[in-house]
């Protein structure tokens, strides 16, 4: 009997580790099939510090998006623990913006107080229409794998 009692709390000691031994934490990755990558040009020129985000026409998947470089080059990524970018049909908008200098004074400036002051919208630096997804116009399917998908953006 007592043998038999060691070898269930063996079995239980072992199927509990590989639980959680199996399963990734909350700071663990998981690498997905595919990757993404590209280059954002606006006339031919790259653009720098540009916000790229994809996002599945089925709206169960989940998007990812990435930033430019000085090189106009983008990787995309999750906000989740899968690195990568789930196979599928994407709408894209890439997005530049100039955010607009205030003449606000701060809580800490002797003159604050009174009806604060309207602060002027930010610049878009890159043609609008492709900061919304409705309007942008593109579109991307991603394979798995690895996929190079240029997004080239005209005035």
């Amino acid at each position: 009997m007592h043998a038999r009692k060691v070898n269930w709390l063996s079995l239980l000691g072992v199927l509990s580790c590989s639980l959680f031994v199996g399963c990734p934490g909350a700071g663990d990755s998981i690498q997905s099939e595919s990757t993404v990558t590209g280059t954002v040009t606006l006339d031919g020129a790259p653009v720098e510090g540009a916000t790229v985000t994809f996002r599945p026409e089925d709206a169960s998947g989940s998007g990812a998006f990435g930033m430019t470089n000085a090189e106009g080059k983008y990787e995309l990524n999750t906000s989740t623990a899968v690195l990568g970018v789930a196979p599928g049909k994407y709408k894209v908008s890439v997005t530049k913006m100039e955010a607009a200098a205030s003449d606000a004074p701060s809580e800490d400036d002797p003159s604050y107080g009174g009806a604060p002051k309207k602060e002027a919208a930010p610049k878009h630096l890159i043609p609008e229409k492709y900061s919304r997804i409705e309007s942008s116009g593109l579109t991307a399917d991603v394979t798995p794998g690895e996929n190079t998908i240029p997004l080239e953006l005209k005035k």
